[in-house]
């Protein structure tokens, strides 16, 4: 009996050891699929989804409020952030960032931009200004549509590995696709086309029968200017030339005249005028003869006599002569007006 007790409690001891070693085990292979899923949520981070615009056009205008056309590419993160990097008509880089904010039929609105910085620039008229990041409502920007989604690396400075210490195998020349959403495999399609990517006898990826990229034409865009010609301005003046001499009142001679006593003589009896005083006396010695006394009164008769002439000169005066003659205010000039644009594609605007 003591024998068989010991074999029992053998047996017993065994089984217990055999258990604990299953369950050692299987706590380790748990271990090991936590630490792989956590690795696949660490790698899921390195990348993100963008929107991206290409060849859209923005307007920014300086302090003099010139503006400046920009032709370029614009990114939209997840979180509404957007940087356009876009090229004056003389190819100056400028660069604008802001937020935008998704619509309904998957375009964007831009809520603010600013330009980043400042950069010389090349205005519309073809005026040499700057831009800068000091007027942030300069900016101008119609809606973002024709958008493209693409998953871009993050940037992140740690290789993740597996829990076995293994490199992951990810090649950094594979190029990024949409990811399609779960269950519904023909609803998107990825805008680039994944390469077919094998794995080698190590476990990294490799791309085979790679394409070259055909480079993006970005436009460069040259003035198209007309020259329009403009006439002399003034205006007409009176000049004066000389002067003359107006006449206001004619010359003219002035009589002075006197009261004088002259030989002629009046009888006072019958009035008789006489030119002397020797022919009244004959008429007075007459009449005594045939007995009128009456008539020896007699007076001297005061006359108004010229005795003097005063000459007066013409009155005059002097008046300017005056002419109407033109006065240049501007002189004809030619301009030199921008009409619009071209690029060395055939592109015009």
């Amino acid at each position: 009996m003591i024998k068989i007790d010991k074999i029992r409690k053998c047996m017993i001891t065994a089984l217990m050891a055999m258990s604990l070693l299953t369950v050692t085990a299987c706590d380790a292979k748990k271990d090991m699929a936590s630490n792989k899923a956590a690795a696949n949520i660490e790698q899921s981070t390195e990348t993100a989804t963008v929107a991206k615009a290409k060849d859209m056009q923005m307007q920014v205008k300086d302090a003099n409020g010139n503006t400046v056309t920009l032709t370029g590419d614009a990114t939209i993160n997840e979180a509404g952030e957007m940087v356009f990097e876009g090229k004056d008509s003389a190819g100056n880089v400028v660069k604008v960032t802001g937020t935008a904010e998704k619509t309904g039929d998957g375009s964007f609105k831009v809520k603010e931009a600013a330009v980043a910085g400042t950069a010389k620039v090349v205005a519309d008229n073809g005026q040499e200004t700057e831009v800068s990041n000091e007027n942030k409502e300069t900016v101008t920007v119609d809606e973002i549509k024709d958008t493209t989604t693409e998953v871009v690396k993050n940037d992140t400075s740690d290789n993740k590995q597996e829990s076995g210490g293994t490199d992951t195998g990810k090649n950094d020349n594979t190029t990024d696709v949409t990811k399609p959403a779960e269950g519904n495999n023909t609803g998107n399609t990825a805008e680039t086309p994944a390469p077919d990517n094998k794995q080698d006898s190590t476990g990294n990826s490799s791309t085979s029968d790679a394409t070259p990229s055909t480079p993006e034409h970005t436009h460069t865009w040259n003035p198209v200017t007309t020259t329009v010609h403009h006439e002399a301005t003034g205006h007409y003046t009176d000049v004066v030339v000389g002067t003359r001499t107006v006449v206001d009142k004619e010359a003219w001679d002035e009589p002075v005249y006197e009261y004088v006593v002259t030989d002629k003589t009046r009888c006072i009896k019958c009035g008789a005028v006489f030119d002397s005083f020797d022919e009244w006396c004959t008429h007075s010695d007459n009449m005594m003869d045939e007995g009128d006394y009456s008539h020896g009164s007699y007076e001297f008769l005061i006359e108004k006599v010229q005795v003097d002439t005063i000459h007066h000169e013409a009155e005059t005066h002097e008046e300017d002569i005056k002419e109407k003659r033109w006065v240049e205010d501007t002189a004809a000039y030619d301009e030199t007006v921008i009409i619009g644009y071209t690029c060395s594609c055939g592109a015009t605007k």
